[in-house]
């Protein structure tokens, strides 16, 4: 079976039988394959009468390039603006109407119009015989993301040891790097359609190497604030590119796996480079030096597996205007859409607040440290709490799909979201209650912690970003609506997350240690036992912290979360009927009978030269 884009294959001799169907294109039987002109990777459009000689000739070079685009071609990004078919063609100057389509439309002249809904050309595909799937090396690059991400985390005791960094200032650089995170995110999904994946993705991977291998040098405040903004600006290119790319090549229903296996080997990044840099102890510096190397390596793999067209779309064209639209404009014409509908806004309120104690996690490590365990003994503990994340995020995702299916296609998601929410409290006060864990106990500290992540980490999965997919229809729109949520919920959680932490703990009476030697004990023991004491205060002071902020805020997300009940039915109707109305006009416009479901479909083209442009109805007596 060959699977087609969003035009069908044609020959100059005769029509063939199709299917289209939204998960695979059109569906063209092995039958009918040797009369089709193919897509072959010379030629990079459609190859009219191709006979079966010349289709065998060929078959050796292309063979990675057709299983290739079997898998990748299915998933073409379809954006509502485009204009295909006759009203795109008298744009153009053409003449035709919707319900004949003439040869050079659907010939190897008409090739645009596949070529404006592909992801990739074919000519990258045999250019580059890529070995990965897309799918897999979208993964590993949200792996390397989150090992980038989760160095400062785990290194805010060395910071404060090494550089001298009260709490208020790592809030600072907590600050600096979300903000800057949330604030590009959109830029990210915007350049998208112009730039495609592999350039944005290079991209970040080049700057977030760079201050990588800078951030050991960085022994002063101001420094460690740049670093962190251009740090945040590169790892914020990860989530709405690897978003677009997942909805467009995983089928509905299984979006909240595919996305919990994303989340699940961020958890596994998260836990390999926590441990490291904690058990490293004074020789942190090494983990980052590593991670960067593995970003070299990344890029290598980024050039050489992922072709340069892949997410890319040609300049859309206004459907009444026929003027083509820039690329800047139809951002701001997604960001209006999106922020118009009214589950997107819920979304975004649920995860302002929800999200704001997560934005204050990197104090945990922190915490562990201070409360009294070792490095060795903190970076068990964190790892082993992580590792409930990994756990969490697969079990949620797959929670959210099958209460989508078997509960509610228009509630199940929510229902799940705010069972994680509920559950999550009281594991999120068990671990910071100094009567469990109090620096004596490892398994304690591992069992909360583990309970914790476990069952809290499923809303991202479950809801949050399945939901997204599903309020629009189009690739950009999608990279768009990621990138606004986060906009917005990264913004707040970074200016009320790590900040609020760092400046009520210092109310509470964190002190630095060597504040305290230096207040007037001389004596060994007098500064040993100062120090204790000081440190079971600065454990005090930041478990009050971060238990404060965590019960308020989803407490809130919780009562948040039942709007959706509400919201969200109605407009996940209103995404999908105005997608079934797009593909419809598009369809007509090709002259092509059948619905969007995949009623089956008949194409004709006629006879003639390639270049003859007169146009053939699909009468009754062309079909096949």
């Amino acid at each position: 079976m060959e699977r087609y884009l969003r035009a069908p294959p044609v020959t100059k001799s005769g029509g063939v039988k199709g299917r289209y169907t939204q998960a695979s294109g059109y569906e063209i039987s092995d039958h009918h394959s040797k009369e089709i002109g193919h897509i072959t990777p010379t030629g990079g459009g459609l190859n009219d009468g191709v006979s079966s000689a010349d289709t065998a000739s060929n078959s050796t070079s292309s063979t990675a390039a057709s299983t290739a685009s079997k898998k990748v071609f299915s998933g073409a990004a379809r954006s509502p603006d485009v204009v295909y078919g006759a009203r795109g063609a008298n744009a153009r100057g053409g003449t035709t109407s919707s319900k004949e389509t003439s040869v050079t439309q659907l010939s190897s002249k008409g090739s645009a119009i596949v070529q404006s809904a592909a992801l990739m050309s074919s000519r990258d595909l045999q250019k580059w015989k890529p070995v990965i799937d897309p799918k897999i090396l979208i993964m590993l690059v949200n792996m390397v993301d989150s090992a980038d991400m989760s160095l400062i985390a785990s290194c805010m005791k060395a910071f404060e040891r090494d550089f001298g960094f009260r709490p208020s200032d790592l809030g600072i650089l907590g600050l600096c790097q979300a903000a800057s995170f949330s604030l590009t995110l959109p830029i990210w999904g915007a350049a998208l359609p112009k730039y495609g994946c592999r350039t944005l993705l290079s991209l970040a991977c080049w700057v977030w190497m760079i201050t990588t291998f800078l951030t050991p040098m960085g022994h002063t405040l101001a420094m460690q604030a740049c670093l962190r903004i251009l740090n945040g600006a590169a790892l914020s290119g990860v989530m709405p590119v690897s978003q677009a790319v997942l909805a467009d090549i995983v089928d509905e229903d299984q979006r909240g796996q595919a996305f919990g296996w994303v989340g699940a080997l961020h958890s596994v990044a998260k836990v390999i480079v926590t441990y490291y840099v904690l058990a490293m102890g004074e020789n942190w510096a090494q983990c980052f030096y590593l991670v960067g190397f593995a970003t070299f390596l990344l890029i290598i793999l980024l050039y050489t597996q992922l072709p340069d067209s892949y997410g890319k779309q040609t300049q859309m064209v206004d459907s009444v205007t026929g003027e083509p639209i820039s690329f800047g404009e139809q951002a701001i014409r997604a960001a209006k859409r999106i922020l118009q509908i009214p589950s997107f806004m819920v979304l975004v309120a649920q995860g302002v607040v929800g999200g704001t104690p997560w934005q204050a996690m990197s104090f945990l490590n922190m915490y562990w440290l201070t409360l009294g365990f070792s490095n060795t003994e903190a970076a068990t503990i964190a790892a082993v709490i992580n590792s409930g994340g990994i756990l969490g995020c697969l079990l949620g995702g797959t929670m959210g799909d099958f209460f989508a299916r078997n509960v509610s296609s228009d509630r199940g998601r929510v229902m799940v979201a705010q069972l994680s929410v509920l559950l999550g409290i009281p594991c999120w006060c068990a671990m910071l209650s100094s009567t469990l864990v109090d620096g004596s106990s490892v398994f304690m500290a591992c069992l909360c912690g583990f309970s914790f992540y476990l069952l809290a980490t499923w809303c991202s999965f479950a809801a949050n970003r399945p939901i997204c997919t599903e309020l629009v229809s189009s690739s950009a729109d999608r990279a768009q609506i990621v990138g606004l949520w986060v906009l917005i919920e990264g913004t707040f959680g970074a200016l009320f997350g790590a900040p609020v932490v760092g400046f009520v703990s210092e109310a509470f009476g964190y002190r630095l240690s060597k504040d305290v030697l230096a207040s007037g004990h001389s004596a060994t023991a007098a500064e040993t036992s100062a120090y204790n004491q000081q440190e079971k205060k600065n454990a005090a002071a930041l478990s009050s912290a971060l238990t404060g902020l965590g019960v308020i805020c989803w407490t809130l997300c919780l009562l948040i979360w039942s709007v959706m009940y509400l919201t969200f039915p109605a407009d996940r109707a209103n995404a999908r009927r105005l997608e079934q109305e797009e593909r419809r006009r598009q369809e007509e416009e090709l002259g092509i009978e059948g619905d969007e479901l995949g009623m089956p479909l008949d194409f004709d083209t006629g006879t003639g030269d390639e270049d003859a442009h007169e146009t053939r109805p699909l009468g009754a007596g062309n079909r096949h």
